[in-house]
C-alpha cells in the first residue's frame, strides 16, 4: 500500500483494569473485550471514523474531524457506563499522520496515546488542538486541566477533560456501603471511587507545576507515602502503613534507586485531599519521585490504586491498579501491588528496560522482569538454552507479559531452531490482540524472517525501532541484509557504537555497509576504529583485511595476518581463526582484481589449516582448496563431508561447482537437480543460491541470475560471509553481465 500523509483526529481508548480482570477471570475478560469491540465499532462507523486496529485491550481509530471524534467518544462512554464491568479511558488529538499498510504512524498518534494514558476511568481527555475545534459547539463542554509534559513529546500540551450532558471524567462510582452512609457528615467525607481521587490529584498536579522551581530534589530517591484508607472503616487504617512499608522494602531490594525508609516518613493520610501533600513529602525527604495510593472497599475485597509521581513537575509517571483481593488477607493484594510498582519503577529507571523492551509496554511484575533480564544477559553471552529457560519462567510468572516469548523466538532463531520458532510465532499470532504495538511489530519481524522476506523484515524493524532501542540496531542490520547499505549507514550514524552486548557488532555492520557501497576508504577508517576498540576480536581484523584487500594494500595485509596468528579464540559474534581470516582475505583479493596476491594468501591459509586439527576445520580447509583451485583435494574432503551429512546443501553445492570446473557438466547438472529436489524446510534460498553458483560455473549466465534472484527472494542476505555473493569466485563470469550487475546494485 502506498504511504501518504493527512490530517486526522486520532482516538485512543483502553479498558481500565483489564489485565487484573484477565488474571482473575479470563472468560469474563474476553466477554468484556468483545462487548468493548462491539460498542466501539458501532459508534466509530456512525461517526464516519475508521477503526484502525486493536492494541491489546485498547483501540486506535481516526476521524475526518475533531467534532466527529469527540461525539463518537461521548457515545462510547455513555454505552460503556451501562455495562457494569466496562470502564474505559479515551484520549483524542488532531495532527498529521502517516497511513501505510493499513496502519497509522506519526507524532499525532504518539500524542493521542499519551493523552489517553494520562486520562481517568470513564473520562475523555482531549488536546488543545481538539479543544480549539470544538470550543464553539454549545452542546459540548470541556474543562481545562492544565499543561502536561509527556514522555517523548518535546513540548508541553494543553489538556482538557470533557464535561458533557452529565458525563464527567468518571461516570462510574463505587457503590456505597452502610458504613459510608453513616459517615456522611464527617468533616472529611469519604471519597467514593477512583474518579474523585483522580480529579483531586489533577488539581494537586497543577499546584505542583506552579511551585516546581522552588524544590531541590534528588532524582534518584523515592519516597512512599502512607496509603489512604478510603473504606470508611478506621480499623483498616494500619493497612495503609503496611502497604507503604511493604512497597518500600520491595523497592530497596531491587537496587534500582534509593528509597526513603518508611519509618522516617511522617504519617500523611490525606495526601490526595491536600494539594500540598506530595510537595510536603518531597520537601520532607528530598525525593523527586513520590508513590501515593489509596485503597477502598468493594464488597468483601479491598481495592488498591497507586500513582508514581514526579514531584518536580507533577507528571504521573505511571498509574498502577486497580488491584483487588480479599479484605481478610490484604497482604496478597499488597504483594501484587508491590510487584507491579517495582516493575513500573524498572521501566522508569532501568536503562535495560528501555533498551530491550517496548517503551509503551505496561510494566510486568518485577519478579517476571528480573527473570527476563537474566535471560537477556545469557542471550548476549550466547547461552541460548539457559536464556530460553529464564524467558519462559518470566512469561509464566506474569501471564500478561509476552515480551519474553518474543525473545525466546530470537534465541531459537540464533540456534537455527526454525521449527520451534515457527510454532511459537503461530501461538503468539493468535494472541496478537494482547500484544502492545511494539510487540506486534516485533512479531511481524520474526514472521518476516521466517518467511525469508528480507524487505519485510527491514520494514518491521523500522516500525519496531519506534518502540525498542535494540531495534534501532536491528534496523541497521536488516537494511544491510536487504541490500540497503545507505539506510544502514544512516541508521548507525545516530547510534552509540558499543551499547549492544555483542562486541564489535556496530563496527562490523558499518564497515560492511561501506564495503557494499564501494566506499573502501571509509570502510577502512571504520574498521581501524573498530579494531582500536576491540583489538582481540577476529571480526575486527576481518573488517580491516577486507578493506585493505579492496584497496590492494598488500604490505599492510601481510602485517595484519602476521598479527592475527597471535589471536586466541574470543567471544565474538563473528568467531573465526587465523586460517579463516586468510581464506576471506584471499577471496576479497581475487574479487578485487589481485589474483596473484590471492594465491599466496590462500596457500598460507591451507598451510595453517593443515597444521591444526584436521577434523575440526575440514570444511574450511575444503573451501580453501577450492579457492586455491586445487579441485581434487577439495573434492575429496567434500565427499567425506557428504557421506556424513548427505543432504548438507553447501557440501553438495561445492561438489557440483567442482564438477563444472572439471568440465563434467552433466554431473554438475545432476547435483543441481538433486539439490532442487530436496524437500527441506527453512532453507531461505540456500538451495537456489548453490544452484546459481553451479550454473555460473557451467557458464549458463541467464540461469545463474534467475536462480540467484530466486534465492534473494527466498531470504539469502546480500551480505553474508558464509554464503557470499560479491566475493564468490563462481560469480566472476557474471561481472560483465548487466542483469547480474542490476541484481546486486544497492537499493537507494
Amino acid at each position: 500500500m502506498k504511504e501518504y500523509r493527512k490530517l486526522a483526529a486520532i482516538m485512543f481508548t483502553d479498558i481500565v483494569g483489564y489485565s487484573a480482570l484477565m488474571s482473575k477471570d479470563e472468560k469474563q475478560a474476553m466477554n468484556v473485550l468483545e462487548k468493548n469491540r462491539e460498542i466501539h465499532k458501532s459508534a466509530i462507523e456512525r461517526f464516519n471514523g475508521e477503526y484502525i486496529k486493536e492494541i491489546g485491550d485498547g483501540t486506535l481509530s481516526i476521524f475526518q474531524s475533531s467534532f466527529d471524534a469527540v461525539n463518537c467518544a461521548i457515545e462510547i462512554q455513555k454505552a460503556c457506563c451501562k455495562e457494569s464491568s466496562l470502564l474505559v479511558r479515551i484520549g483524542i488529538h488532531i495532527g498529521d499522520i502517516i497511513l501505510k499498510d493499513d496502519d497509522v504512524f506519526g507524532d499525532g498518534v504518539n500524542i493521542a496515546s499519551r493523552i489517553e494514558a494520562a486520562g481517568e476511568p470513564s473520562g475523555i481527555y482531549i488536546s488543545g488542538r481538539v479543544y480549539e475545534d470544538i470550543k464553539n459547539k454549545t452542546e459540548i463542554h470541556a474543562e481545562f486541566i492544565g499543561e502536561r509534559t509527556f514522555k517523548n513529546i518535546d513540548h508541553p500540551l494543553k489538556v482538557y477533560a470533557l464535561r458533557e450532558g452529565g458525563l464527567t471524567s468518571s461516570q462510574k462510582s463505587i457503590p456505597k456501603s452502610t458504613r459510608f452512609s453513616r459517615l456522611k457528615k464527617r468533616k472529611y467525607a469519604v471519597i467514593v471511587g477512583v474518579v474523585c481521587i483522580c480529579t483531586i490529584l489533577t488539581l494537586l498536579i497543577i499546584n505542583l507545576i506552579n511551585q516546581k522551581d522552588s524544590l531541590n530534589l534528588n532524582k534518584n530517591l523515592i519516597a512512599v507515602a502512607v496509603f489512604e484508607n478510603q473504606t470508611g472503616d478506621e480499623s483498616l487504617d494500619p493497612v495503609g502503613r503496611m502497604t507503604s512499608d511493604w512497597i518500600t522494602q520491595g523497592i530497596a531490594s531491587t537496587g534500582l534507586v534509593s528509597v526513603m525508609p518508611s519509618f522516617k516518613l511522617k504519617t500523611i493520610t490525606e495526601i490526595h485531599q491536600n494539594m500540598d501533600g506530595i510537595r510536603s513529602v518531597a520537601e520532607e525527604t528530598t525525593a523527586q519521585t513520590i508513590i501515593t495510593g489509596v485503597f477502598y472497599k468493594e464488597g468483601n475485597n479491598l481495592q488498591f490504586h497507586a500513582h508514581i509521581v514526579n514531584a518536580r513537575d507533577g507528571e504521573i509517571l505511571n498509574a498502577v491498579g486497580p488491584i483487588s483481593g480479599p479484605d481478610d488477607n490484604p497482604l496478597k493484594s499488597i504483594e501484587q501491588l508491590r510487584q507491579k510498582i517495582m516493575g513500573a519503577l524498572a521501566a522508569i529507571f532501568d536503562k535495560k528496560f528501555k533498551n530491550y523492551s517496548d517503551r509503551t509496554l505496561n510494566p510486568p511484575l518485577f519478579e517476571a522482569y528480573r527473570e527476563f533480564l537474566l535471560g537477556v544477559d545469557l542471550f548476549f553471552n550466547y547461552e541460548y538454552e539457559q536464556a530460553i529457560h529464564h524467558f519462559y519462567l518470566a512469561a509464566y510468572i506474569d501471564t500478561n507479559y509476552y515480551l519474553p516469548l518474543l525473545w525466546v523466538n530470537g534465541a531459537y532463531l540464533n540456534c537455527q531452531e526454525y521449527r520451534k520458532m515457527d510454532s511459537l510465532c503461530q501461538i503468539l499470532e493468535k494472541h496478537r490482540t494482547y500484544l502492545s504495538v511494539g510487540e506486534q511489530h516485533h512479531l511481524e519481524w520474526l514472521i518476516a524472517i521466517l518467511q525469508g522476506d528480507l524487505e519485510g523484515a527491514y520494514k518491521a524493524a523500522c516500525n519496531a525501532a519506534s518502540f525498542y532501542l535494540i531495534f534501532e540496531y536491528q534496523k541497521a542490520l536488516d537494511a544491510l541484509n536487504a541490500n540497503r547499505p545507505l539506510n544502514s549507514i544512516e541508521a548507525l550514524s545516530e547510534l552509540e557504537p558499543d551499547l549492544l552486548h555483542f562486541p564489535g557488532w556496530y563496527w562490523e555492520v558499518l564497515a560492511q555497509a561501506y564495503h557494499i557501497c564501494g566506499n573502501f576508504k571509509e570502510e577502512l577508517a571504520t574498521a581501524e576504529r573498530g579494531r582500536e576498540k576491540h583489538p582481540t576480536l577476529f571480526s575486527a581484523y576481518w573488517n580491516e583485511l577486507k578493506a585493505l584487500a579492496a584497496l590492494g594494500k598488500i604490505e599492510k595485509i601481510n602485517q595484519l595476518i602476521a598479527e592475527s596468528l597471535n589471536l586466541s579464540k574470543s567471544e565474538d559474534w563473528t568467531p573465526g581463526t587465523p586460517g579463516w581470516l586468510m581464506l576471506i582475505t584471499a577471496q576479497e583479493l581475487r574479487a578485487h582484481g589481485y589474483p596473484e596476491e590471492a594465491k599466496k594468501v590462500i596457500e598460507r591459509s591451507i598451510e595453517w589449516y593443515n597444521t591444526h586439527s584436521a577434523d575440526e576445520y575440514r570444511y574450511d580447509l575444503a573451501s580453501a582448496y577450492y579457492v586455491a583451485e586445487r579441485w581434487d583435494e577439495s573434492q575429496k574432503l567434500f565427499e567425506l563431508l557428504v557421506e556424513e551429512e548427505p543432504e548438507k546443501i553447501e557440501y553438495l553445492g561445492y561438489l557440483g561447482a567442482i564438477a563444472a570446473r572439471n568440465g563434467k557438466f552433466e554431473e554438475a547438472k545432476r547435483i543441481s537437480m538433486f539439490i532442487a529436489d530436496l524437500d527441506l524446510p527453512y532453507l531461505f534460498g540456500e538451495d537456489s543460491y548453490w544452484r546459481a553458483r553451479i550454473a555460473a560455473a557451467i557458464g549458463n549466465k541467464e540461469l545463474s541470475v534467475q536462480l540467484l534472484r530466486k534465492a534473494i527472494a527466498q531470504g539469502i542476505r546480500m551480505w553474508n560471509y558464509d554464503i557470499p555473493i560479491y566475493e564468490a569466485m563462481d560469480f566472476e563470469s557474471l561481472n560483465d553481465y548487466p542483469p547480474f550487475q542490476e541484481l546486486i546494485k544497492p537499493k537507494e
